[in-house]
């Protein structure tokens, strides 16, 4: 069995993470929103 790995964050490291996730998740939105809509067929 492998061993886990964990990481503790402060409270405002974590929130920047959160903050980060929801940015990248926003764009990566975008990016196929984009790519459906800019398609040429």
């Amino acid at each position: 069995m492998s061993k886990k790995t964990y990481i503790h964050l402060e409270d405002s490291e974590a929130a920047v993470l959160q903050v980060a996730s929801r940015i990248y998740a926003a764009y990566l939105t975008i990016m196929e929103l984009t790519a459906r809509t800019n398609h040429t067929s």
